[in-house]
């Protein structure tokens, strides 16, 4: 204890093996955080892409309920044969079209409207890495079906989310007869 006593009473500071392990054990330290930071960004991205992605799919699909519920029942709704797109006319008459695209460069829904083409969900909503497809559309009496509606992170190529099958009814239709 007396030791101890004199050694705090000392004034004369560290001896060079207490600052070498002093130094030594902040680099240890040091090494493990800076370690851990590419693995906790790589996590932090992951779980950001899939908040966006369930984002996107959410207001891609409430985008398509809005657009296409409003289809007027008593026009001609058609897919197309390979059932990537759907042609219907809108409640303020004019004639549109939903298509999905898939060549890996302009990945999306897009929509036709009076000639002019654009994203159905725009591209800060669908960020660059993500974009939202689906496989196929079908339309039977006043019921738009969309099969695999899903978001796809565009950098690694792989399904983000997805819905196995968005329903959609168009407002107004009745079984058996049209609006």
């Amino acid at each position: 204890m007396n030791r101890l006593k004199n050694r705090l009473k000392n004034n004369k500071g560290f001896t060079l093996a207490e600052l070498l392990i002093t130094v030594l054990i902040l680099l240890m330290v040091s090494s493990v955080v800076a370690g851990g930071i590419p693995v906790a960004a790589n996590a932090l991205g992951k779980m950001v892409d899939a908040a966006h992605a369930e984002t996107l799919l959410a207001t891609t699909y409430t985008a398509l309920r809005d657009e296409l519920s409003t289809a007027v029942p008593s026009r001609t709704i058609t897919v197309s044969s390979n059932g990537k797109s759907i042609r219907y006319t809108d409640s303020d008459g004019v004639e549109s079209k939903i298509e999905v695209k898939n060549d890996g460069k302009n990945d999306g829904i897009y929509i036709t409207k009076s000639g002019s083409e654009r994203l159905l969900i725009s591209e800060i909503a669908a960020t660059e890495n993500l974009s939202a497809t689906f496989k196929s559309v079908q339309c039977n009496d006043g019921i738009i079906t969309i099969t695999d509606l899903k978001v796809k992170n565009k950098k690694i190529g792989n399904d983000v989310n997805k819905l196995d099958s968005a329903v959609i009814r168009i407002v107004g239709y009745e079984a058996g007869k049209a609006a």
